[in-house]
């Protein structure tokens, strides 16, 4: 690069506001590539240096190579080939051979981050493999075709099999995916949707008397409460990210300058949220895995034990969830103070004053029955902490746990809303936490004193 260049192809250098200063006879940068991030353009465009990228050189093989990464994810097919090659397909007892889930993407939601070109390009292979397409973009609904929806980008992560980005890198785009999205919970809300698809699938495919075993009652039921516990720990899991987010956007905002009295209280506001809700999510996504682990397993029967079946492998990992999450015991000495300083229900009174769809109406009036039973609960416990030091933490997972039934309930009503396939589920769930709660309130209101000394008996 000559000091005196007035022209200036570049793909990967970085050519940024000292780099052009130091260019005095600089005219034009041309990008050879997509992304222009490389260039300070407000730079450039102060001195008036045209900048040009090449914005379609690569539209169809870069669709085309995130559907390579998704059929290697979906199908596995190195994996595969590495073991027939092996013997392993050989040597197996049945005609078939999997020791992986194998996903079929026809039905599968995936969720685009920006809908330009590659944006666009990927939504349409999305559509020739049946898949349900949302976008993220700026483009107004009537922009879109009918096959892809327009949705909000907490929606998007919150409901979504694959996501995909295809926006530029700057300040608002830096860190959407972070570690508070993925993290918190994550791996044991992905174990609870492996389990549930596997004895779906089964109770589909497995005949009994004549018919798929799914149209027994009792399958079906447990199949339906799957689902609701499903679909209630991973909008948990969401709204926890939200909360974790912001306060850590407002943590960076404080690095580069101070915080205004405004902004140092919302901050203050979103940390103890996420302080309370952090374990609570990993207190019930790692316990709803064992669960749904479990489910799975009694749905397959005996063969469920099996490693023909990946149930098996589910249910052994789903052990390790309590662990690596922390214990739910510790979750819950995490959680607890969020339930005694009353964040917790300052954060539900906050769930029931907003709107809610005519057909969950009935669901948020048994709430409000469920919230009074909470407070009651908790109003017990804590003149009885008072009296003897110990009442609390003696009944601190049955306040925690209340507290997340209702909180789980209420974020599924807001989803009914914005789309009916949460309507069952938020309708099942509530019925789940109805019968929770208030085996947990016969429990705390019948309990004394005496009951702290009687269950350290065996100290």
């Amino acid at each position: 690069m000559c000091i005196r260049d007035s022209i200036l192809l570049t793909n990967k250098v970085v050519l940024d506001a000292a780099t052009i200063a130091s260019l005095p006879d600089l005219k034009y940068i041309g990008v050879l590539a997509t992304g222009y991030n490389i260039v300070d353009t407000a730079a450039a465009k102060e001195r008036g240096i045209i900048v040009t990228n090449i914005p379609a050189y690569s539209t169809p093989s870069v669709a085309q190579m995130v559907f390579a990464h998704i059929l290697n994810i979906a199908q596995q097919v190195q994996h595969y080939t590495d073991e027939i090659r092996n013997g392993r397909w050989s040597d197996s007892p049945d005609f078939c051979f999997w020791d992986t889930p194998l996903i079929e993407l026809r039905g599968k939601k995936i969720g685009i981050i920006g809908l330009g070109q590659t944006g666009y390009n990927t939504a349409r292979i999305a559509i020739g493999f049946g898949m349900e397409v949302h976008a993220y973009t700026s483009k107004s609904p009537f922009q879109l075709p009918p096959e892809i929806k327009k949705t909000e980008l907490d929606e998007l992560f919150a409901n979504c099999d694959i996501i995909s980005l295809h926006c530029p890198l700057t300040d608002s785009t830096r860190e959407l995916i972070n570690a508070a999205r993925l993290g918190i919970g994550a791996q044991s809300v992905g174990l609870c949707e492996a389990a549930y698809r596997e004895a779906l699938k089964y109770a589909q495919e497995r005949e009994q008397f004549g018919k798929p075993i799914i149209r027994f009652a009792a399958v079906a039921e447990m199949l339906s409460n799957m689902k609701a516990k499903l679909q209630g720990v991973r909008a948990l899991l969401y709204e926890t990210t939200r909360f974790v987010e912001v306060y850590k956007q407002y943590g960076h905002i404080a690095h580069e300058r101070p915080l205004e009295g405004d902004e140092r209280q919302e901050m203050k506001f979103y940390n103890r949220l996420a302080d309370g809700f952090t374990p609570l999510v990993k207190l019930f996504s790692s316990e709803y895995a064992n669960q749904q682990a479990y489910d799975a397993i009694q749905i397959h029967g005996g063969s469920g034990f099996m490693k023909d079946y990946p149930c098996e492998r589910l249910y052994r990992d789903a052990r390790i969830m309590n662990i690596y999450e922390g214990t739910s015991q510790l979750q819950v000495v995490a959680a607890i103070n969020a339930v005694t300083k009353g964040t917790f229900m300052e954060q539900i009174e906050r769930y029931a004053a907003a709107e809610y769809s005519q057909p969950m109406q009935p669901v948020v009036a048994k709430l409000k029955e469920l919230t009074a039973k909470f407070s009651e609960m908790t109003a017990h416990v804590e003149a009885g902490d008072k009296e003897l030091c110990g009442f609390k933490d003696f009944h601190a997972r049955r306040l925690v746990e209340t507290a997340g039934h209702i909180i789980i309930t209420y974020l599924l009503a807001r989803q009914a809303g914005e789309s009916e396939e949460y309507a069952d589920s938020a309708k099942i769930f509530c019925k789940l936490a109805e019968g929770k709660i208030s085996e947990a309130y016969t429990y705390v209101m019948n309990s004394t004193l005496e009951d702290v000394a009687l269950f350290r008996a065996g100290e």
